[in-house]
């Protein structure tokens, strides 16, 4: 008894009154949502966070923002056929943004991958935990290094922020809207910008070893009995890390451009929706 009073009085401050149905179909609609997209964001720790630990800070902010979801939930009782379909429309819609913020992070590691590449040192010999994949040394250095720059920037806060804001335009009493194809053409520009990003954050290494080909290419011309092959590979891998470290401070400030302009991107995706 003691525990339900504790409950009710729970209830009551978070603006539900004595509506423990409103708040138990609210509760449950936002983290079907929440949970969903927190589990697939890499910045909020990805797949190396334990699944306890997930649903843990999905109910936390899913507490937090039930005073601002009482205006969206479904009026009078539900029937269950209708709460399953909403909890699956719920569903979707946190996966839809985590997986689209998760593209970003996988433009970063893309990025280390091409430089990595071009050094002729490619081997994933690497484990990333929060993309639950494989990556190359310098892959894995840009994007531990992209996650330290998001957080420092707040950017998990604006996730959030946005994240609120979902429920704003796509209430938990309604469904999202596919009348034209405009929806589609973002989610593809969404997915085609990880490649424009992956190749600014790797061009001026990319640069550098260019330059290096064309200086080996020429000795090849002027020495042709030199294996240029195996003598340009410990240059090109030297050149390619050098580079890398006197341009860190441009691809980091670089980082914090494209990491909060992209999860903006995202939630105006989501926006457009409703």
């Amino acid at each position: 008894m003691e525990l339900l009073g504790t409950l009710k009085g729970v209830i009551e401050s978070l603006g539900y009154g004595r509506d423990v149905d409103a708040f138990v179909i609210v509760f449950g609609l936002a983290l079907a949502r929440i949970s969903s997209a927190t589990s697939l964001s890499p910045f909020l720790g990805g797949k190396a966070v334990s699944g306890t630990a997930k649903i843990g800070l999905a109910i936390l902010l899913t507490l937090l923002l039930m005073p601002g979801l009482r205006a969206g939930a479904p009026e009078g009782a539900i029937s269950p056929l209708l709460f399953l379909a909403l909890v699956l429309k719920e569903t979707m819609i946190g996966l839809t943004i985590g997986i689209l913020s998760q593209l970003i992070f996988n433009g970063v590691q893309m990025a280390g991958a091409l430089v990595d590449t071009a050094r002729g040192m490619d081997q994933p010999g690497l484990f990333a935990p929060q993309l639950g994949s494989n990556a190359s040394t310098v892959a894995q250095l840009k994007l531990q290094m992209a996650l330290v720059v998001f957080l420092a920037v707040d950017g998990h806060l604006i996730f959030i922020r946005s994240l609120a804001l979902s429920f704003e335009r796509i209430p938990l009493r309604g469904f999202a809207h596919f009348e034209n194809l405009g929806g589609a053409d973002r989610a593809v520009a969404l997915s085609a910008q990880i490649f424009s990003v992956a190749l600014q954050l790797a061009a001026p290494v990319m640069a550098a070893l260019f330059l290096v080909d064309i200086c080996f290419a020429a000795i090849a011309k002027v020495a042709p009995q030199m294996n240029v092959n195996m003598e340009s590979q410990p240059v090109k891998s030297m050149v390619g890390l050098a580079v890398l470290f006197l341009a860190i401070g441009i691809i980091a400030s670089r980082f914090q451009t494209e990491l909060t302009n992209f999860l903006w991107d995202v939630f105006t995706f989501v926006a457009g929706l409703a």
